[in-house]
């Protein structure tokens, strides 16, 4: 029988876990800084091994596959809840491909992106146009398009384990806008993304509240 389990990490007493949850058979996991009561999540201690917490929370995104045993696994950032049994969501999503993710509401052009969020400092200038610069070395197009890692549905197999690990590899090494290096590590690992383009059945799957995602969307 397949195991279905939904992640999220980078809790806080200033963020509370969202109880809004369709739960049905799906085990619900949350990495957090401090346990909470919750009904829903099961609750383990967040991964504490870089000095930045930006990236301990995100090795639970990327590499999910070390995390939790699953056939199947749902990654929510924490702001967002599942509307809809994950089981539906994977039927629509996964019939032809082995992860999923939202096409950004905001960006097509890698390029813009790097730039925006290196004006901004969403992180060292120098090191998102360096990771920039490897994209496009790397044959990376700038209108390749950009997705948003906020919710991330992914088939585990072996294949999506080296996707997950040539994306870790280009988020520690570069900056840490991991939409970036998700994007770098689907071109060279050749693995098929679905880009599920928002509209209201797609984004009715979730409920979107509370702190922003970390989506691909620099605040204006």
């Amino acid at each position: 029988m397949d195991k279905f389990t939904v992640v999220t990490s980078g809790m806080d007493r200033r963020c509370l876990l969202r109880e809004d949850q369709n739960a049905t058979d799906a085990a619900f996991i949350a990495f957090v800084d401090r346990p909470q009561r919750s009904k829903i999540w099961q609750q383990r201690p967040v991964y504490n091994q870089f000095s930045a917490p930006e990236r301990n929370h995100v090795a639970h995104k990327i590499l999910i596959h070390q995390f939790v045993e699953s056939n199947y696994s749902l990654w929510l950032d924490k702001n967002i809840s599942l509307k809809i049994p994950v089981q539906i969501l994977v039927g629509h999503w996964l019939a032809h491909h082995d992860i999923a993710v939202f096409a950004s509401r905001r960006w097509n052009c890698i390029g813009d992106y790097a730039c925006v969020s290196a004006a901004r400092r969403h992180d060292d200038p120098n090191s998102i146009m360096d990771q920039f610069l490897m994209c496009v070395r790397g044959g990376l197009s700038e209108e390749s398009g950009m997705a948003e890692s906020c919710i991330v549905l992914r088939r585990h197999t072996m294949n999506i384990e080296a996707f997950n690990s040539h994306w870790w590899s280009e988020f520690c090494r570069y900056s840490t806008l991991d939409e970036l290096s998700f994007m770098y590590a689907a071109h060279r690992t050749g693995i098929k993304i679905n880009v599920v383009p928002h509209d209201d059945r797609n984004d009715a799957f979730f409920s979107f509240g509370g702190e922003s995602s970390q989506s691909n969307m620099p605040p204006a």
